[in-house]
């Protein structure tokens, strides 16, 4: 039996073939069912399956609200209780994502283009926008005015606001921590004639004048100690918290946040009493340099004249780095008392209601 021709180019049809090979044309007589005989060799499918792009759309749908969640748990400011409309905006922005990633799944799925490229044009969006969301700065919230406002009431408990259980029981912490301040301001000023000539010429002079020095310098390094030791005010919060009609778990949970707040508010007061304490250690250390080579200099026309260039260079060297270093701890206290009477402003407190320490 000879092969049949294509009915449009009349080539001949080789064995194998339904349809031209040559034109391409479809040789069914009409009211017969064209047939495909797929070969074994032919190529793997170019367009993916949709389930591929499915499973895109699950990863990148995973990745967002995995890396909000995340971004959520290590912001306290966005905790739902201690802020419902932040909380609220952060999801709210996160769901946005989610619908811009449902829209191009819904544009790409039917698209002829190769299920890599889909994957990739789905998952990717995902992906990339939860690590945005999880490296974003965490912000800084302004505080709440009335939650200063009321511990300021709890400070003068002046009746006009209802103090709870716990007011009641860090009250006392507050007013011992404001007393203490107002004792070391005053315990400074007792020592601002002695230290007056901290520096000059004059306070080099002679044997005498170094170890008035000395002891004056001494007397302000013990000061600064003792008003940087907060612990023993601290050490007895656990007793008046559990004196509180409450139960172990509120205890706990209580004393939790106490102590995480004091640790916020403490990080600028450490640095102002890291810096006092470096400033007083040099001072002390330049004047007893003074003393233990008293014989090696001497006082002319308000002038220290040392006999070898070495002992001056290193005099000179202690005298400018100690002073660099009292210059910088006047800085950052000025900038701390300045934080310090805002915070009282915030309050309703003024530093003459530190009379409060000898109340009951």
């Amino acid at each position: 039996m000879t092969n049949p021709k294509c009915n449009r180019c009349s080539k001949i049809i080789p064995d194998g073939f339904l349809d031209c090979p040559w034109c391409g044309a479809n040789q069914a007589s009409p009211g017969t069912e064209a047939r495909f005989e797929p070969s074994s060799s032919s190529p793997l499918p170019f367009f993916g399956p949709d389930a591929l792009t499915g499973l895109a759309l699950l990863l990148s749908l995973a990745f967002l609200f995995g890396f909000s969640f995340l971004a959520i748990l290590r912001d306290e400011a966005a905790k739902p209780l201690a802020n419902p409309s932040y909380f609220r905006g952060e999801w709210m922005g996160t769901f946005f994502s989610a619908l811009i990633i449902l829209t191009m799944f819904a544009v790409i799925r039917g698209r002829r283009v190769r299920s890599s490229v889909k994957f990739l044009s789905i998952l990717g969006p995902g992906f990339l926008l939860g690590l945005m969301i999880l490296g974003k700065p965490l912000p800084r919230l302004a505080p709440d005015p009335a939650q200063f406002r009321r511990v300021g009431e709890v400070i003068k408990n002046s009746g006009t606001v209802p103090l709870d259980k716990w007011d009641l029981a860090v009250r006392p912490v507050y007013i011992e921590l404001i007393s203490r301040n107002r004792q070391y301001v005053d315990d400074v000023s007792k020592l601002d004639d002695a230290l007056q000539p901290l520096y000059s010429p004059a306070s080099f002079r002679d044997a005498k004048s170094n170890e008035a020095m000395l002891d004056a310098l001494d007397q302000r390094l013990q000061i600064a100690d003792k008003n940087a030791d907060i612990q023993p005010v601290l050490a007895k919060v656990p007793g008046y918290v559990a004196e509180v009609d409450a139960t172990e778990r509120e205890k706990k949970g209580f004393m939790a946040g106490f102590n995480e707040s004091m640790a916020k508010g403490m990080k600028g007061k450490n640095s102002v009493f890291a810096l006092e304490q470096n400033w007083l250690v040099s001072a002390i250390d330049l004047y007893r340099f003074a003393r233990a080579h008293q014989a090696s200099y001497r006082y002319d026309s308000g002038e220290i004249l040392f006999k070898r260039a070495a002992e001056s260079a290193t005099f000179n060297n202690k005298l400018n780095q100690s002073h660099q270093k009292y210059s910088q701890f006047l800085r950052a206290y000025t900038a701390s008392r300045r934080a310090q009477d805002a915070l009282l402003a915030q309050m309703g407190l003024e530093r003459s209601d530190t009379s409060l320490a000898n109340s009951k």
